[in-house]
C-alpha cells in the first residue's frame, strides 16, 4: 500500500533531473527538439554521401542535462549531446542489433564514458549528467532504409524517425515523411510541453509506446543501453 503522504506524494512525483513540473517538461522537449535538428542533419549527410563513402542509416545522440542557474534560486535545464554516425555497411543497418551491440560493448566495462569511447562529436560540459540515449533513422514506418532505396532510387522523400529513450523512462518518437516535413508527428510517455495543460497538434501521449509491434525491438534495445550506460557512466565532477 502506497503512503498518502505530501512526502509520499513528492518522491512519486521525483525525476533523476528533479521534481516532476514545468522544467523537467521542458527539458524533455528541448531534448526532442536537438535529437530532431540532428536527425535531420544525419539525413543530410547520408543523402550527400550516397555516391561517395556512404554513412549508415542510423545515427546516435548520447543526451546531457546541465542546471543554469537563472536567479536567486531558480535555474533552468539546458540539453547536449554527443554524437555518433557510423560508415555504411551490412553491419549497420539493422538498429535493434546495433544497440544491442553497443549495450553488449559497454556490459564488459565497470566504467564507460560515451562521450570519449562511442561519440565521434561531443559539445557536452564536464559537469552535465548523463540524460539518454537516441537513435536517429532513415528508416520509415514502414520500410527499411534499403527499402526506401530500391522504391525512390532519386530520394525524392527522405524520410526519418527519432527515437529518445531518457533515464525517468520517457520514450519518445517522432516521425517525418521527407527533409521538407516540418510537421513532425511526436508521441510520448510523458509530458513534454513546458507551459501547455494539453498537447498541441502534432504531439500526442502515448503511455503504451514501448509496446507498439512497429518497434518494439527499437525500444526494447534502446533502453537496454540506455540503462547499462547509466549504470556505467562516471559521476560528474563535483
Amino acid at each position: 500500500m502506497i503512503a498518502n503522504t505530501p512526502q509520499a506524494q513528492r518522491a512519486a512525483h521525483a525525476t533523476p533531473f528533479g521534481a516532476e513540473g514545468p522544467a523537467v517538461a521542458g527539458m524533455r522537449l528541448a531534448a526532442l527538439e536537438r535529437v530532431r535538428i540532428a536527425g535531420v542533419r544525419h539525413a543530410q549527410v547520408v543523402w550527400e554521401r550516397l555516391r561517395g563513402q556512404p554513412v549508415g542509416p542510423h545515427g546516435l545522440a548520447f543526451l546531457y542535462v546541465s542546471a543554469v542557474p537563472t536567479g536567486p534560486g531558480g535555474h533552468r535545464l539546458e540539453v547536449e549531446a554527443a554524437t555518433r554516425l557510423f560508415a555504411g555497411g551490412a553491419d549497420v543497418e539493422d538498429l535493434p542489433r546495433l544497440l544491442a551491440e553497443l549495450a553488449d560493448l559497454v556490459r564488459g566495462r565497470r566504467v564507460f564514458d560515451p562521450r570519449r569511447e562511442l561519440a565521434d562529436r561531443s559539445e557536452v560540459r564536464p559537469a552535465a549528467m548523463f540524460g539518454g540515449v537516441a537513435a536517429y533513422s532513415v528508416d520509415s514506418a514502414d520500410r527499411t532504409w534499403a527499402q526506401v532505396r530500391a522504391a525512390d532510387p532519386a530520394l525524392v522523400d527522405l524520410p526519418g524517425r527519432s527515437y529518445l529513450c531518457l533515464v525517468d523512462g520517457t520514450l519518445i518518437l517522432a516521425e517525418r515523411q521527407d527533409l521538407a516535413d516540418y510537421q513532425v508527428r511526436v508521441r510520448a510517455t510523458h509530458r513534454l510541453q513546458r507551459h501547455l495543460a494539453q498537447p498541441s497538434d502534432g504531439l500526442r501521449r502515448d503511455s503504451m509506446l514501448a509496446q507498439d509491434p512497429a518497434t518494439a525491438p527499437v525500444w526494447r534495445a534502446l533502453t537496454a543501453l540506455t540503462e547499462v550506460l547509466a549504470e556505467r557512466h562516471p559521476r560528474p565532477p563535483l
